[in-house]
């Protein structure tokens, strides 16, 4: 029982806080390491996937990718959990070194910001920065979501819908991020009509004579769009909303924890 409990304090507790002290000394070997982990984790379960698959007389490849999967972001989750732990740690006072190293240490409202880098005497139990973060966050993915928004909404005009075909492809430069750009043609009314479009329009990675969706308007044929688009931006404005509301959120907390603990300092 002694052993159980001591592995479950190193997943819980003493683990998440010996992972930020990683982290927080800078070494090379916490990317190495979580890199690492990243890797053995997935293998793990792909493994595991692929044995459970052949036993089973499924899909070894199916299985396989499925503990993949799981593998690794089970890791991801015990990474998030961590988070959670170290924030609980700063609200209590205690150094994640101390915790870490199974050593006592000042905690609450007399922890000392020694040689662990943790909080002083009397600040804030949320600090500025944190607040700052989460409303960095707030107008990054809340620009996202406004865009997300403005791409999948429908057209105040009657439109209709016609086969496109990819007749050049723009790769991007050095500098430029994503995957390039595609010249869509489609024909309305026996003219040609061209419109540039992204190479990745959603779960798409267009090809040269590759062929797709494009809605037009009736009134107007050279004002097109690719229908593909439009459904990528729908599905991740909801995303984008999840994450605005979540940081909105998170930010109002940590703003409230920064302000009651300016006013216990007056």
């Amino acid at each position: 029982m002694a052993r159980i409990r001591s592995m479950l304090n190193w997943i819980f507790v003493r683990g998440p806080a010996a992972f930020y002290e990683l982290a927080e000394s800078g070494s090379w070997l916490f990317t190495l390491g979580t890199l690492g982990g990243m890797a053995v984790a997935a293998g793990l379960g792909a493994g595991v996937g692929a044995l459970v698959g052949l036993l089973a007389g499924t899909s070894v490849s199916a299985a396989a990718d499925t503990g993949f999967m799981i593998g690794l972001f089970s890791l991801l989750a015990w990474m998030v959990m961590s988070g959670v732990v170290v924030a609980v740690l700063w609200i209590r006072g205690i150094a994640p070194g101390a915790l870490a190293t199974d050593h006592e240490s000042p905690r609450g409202r007399h922890a000392v910001k020694a040689e662990h880098g943790w909080r002083r005497p009397g600040e804030p139990l949320v600090p500025g920065s944190l607040v700052a973060f989460f409303g960095l966050m707030v107008v990054i993915f809340g620009s996202l979501g406004v865009k997300a928004w403005h791409d999948s909404r429908p057209w105040d005009e009657p439109t209709a819908v016609v086969d496109g075909a990819v007749v050049e492809v723009e790769e991007p430069g050095w500098i430029d991020k994503g995957a390039g750009s595609v010249l869509v043609r489609y024909v309305v009314a026996a003219k040609d009509h061209v419109i540039e479009i992204d190479r990745d329009p959603g779960e798409h990675f267009l090809r040269l004579d590759d062929r797709l969706p494009v809605e037009y308007a009736v009134a107007r044929p050279a004002r097109a769009r690719a229908v593909w688009e439009v459904e990528s931006a729908r599905e991740d404005r909801t995303g984008w909303a999840v994450m605005t509301g979540l940081c909105g959120v998170l930010g109002a907390a940590s703003g409230v924890g920064y302000l009651v603990g300016r006013r216990k300092r007056r």
